[in-house]
């Protein structure tokens, strides 16, 4: 093979992961990593949605519908609640495998009115940061669009 070939590959595989959505670690322990998905923040309406990867050290055993599903990783879309600090479920898949990859043991999403919680671990409180600093940050650049454009009529 030719070096320009070479590198064109390798380059490749290098920008392969950024087109899929690029993970922020925002917390990191003896039990899981929580990361964000950059790209993944939507505000619609004053909604924060939010899609993240939890991945777990060791095989995590939980309860479904009176069975026990055993995962390594979970991907998980949440409702953020800045203002009131709180957190909430809306889409979820439990992986055999770690980083969201492997069978999907189990899925589910939120029904019905959206039950918001305070964060219950490191992890969620991490979580929470990150995504409103995250809203804060974009709000003034948002207004200044909206001011830019509320000028032009």
């Amino acid at each position: 093979m030719n070096t320009k070939l070479i590198l064109t590959l390798v380059g490749a595989l290098v920008a392969a992961p950024a087109a899929a959505g690029e993970w922020q670690t925002v917390s990191a322990d003896a039990k899981e990593t929580v990361l964000l998905q950059r790209d993944s923040i939507q505000i619609e309406d004053g909604d924060i949605q939010v899609k993240v990867l939890r991945d777990y050290r060791v095989t995590q055993l939980n309860l479904f519908d009176d069975q026990w599903v055993a995962h390594r990783s979970k991907v998980l879309v949440y409702s953020v609640d800045c203002e009131a600090g709180k957190l909430a479920y809306l889409t979820w898949s439990l992986h055999a495998g770690a980083q969201g990859k492997g069978r999907a043991v189990a899925k589910g999403q939120a029904g019905g009115v959206v039950d918001y919680v305070k964060p219950a671990s490191m992890g969620d409180a991490a979580l929470l940061d990150a995504v409103c600093l995250k809203v804060a940050a974009a709000k003034p650049a948002q207004s200044h669009l909206v001011a830019s454009a509320e000028d032009n009529f």
